[in-house]
């Protein structure tokens, strides 16, 4: 098999995949862009995006978990 036919066939067997991450993308790159223009949002109103903010919440979440199941002291900021 060539390599355009090998290409085409991993684009058709994971088309769902491929699209959704391109959206994914998308709309992660449009949040930022969104958020860099001065007219729509105040500086003081500027947010990180929705995958950072996500993520520091589940590690604080796991955190907090483990502090409970080992009966340790969560360490201050």
């Amino acid at each position: 098999m060539t390599f355009m036919k090998k290409f085409i066939k991993f684009c058709n067997d994971n088309v769902v995949m491929i699209s959704g991450l391109s959206i994914i993308v998308g709309v992660h790159w449009g949040w930022s862009k969104l958020q860099d223009v001065p007219a729509l949002v105040r500086p003081e109103e500027k947010k990180d995006l929705p995958l950072i903010v996500g993520t520091r919440k589940l590690g604080e979440l796991i955190e907090h978990k483990y502090h409970e199941l080992t009966d340790a002291e969560p360490k201050q900021p």
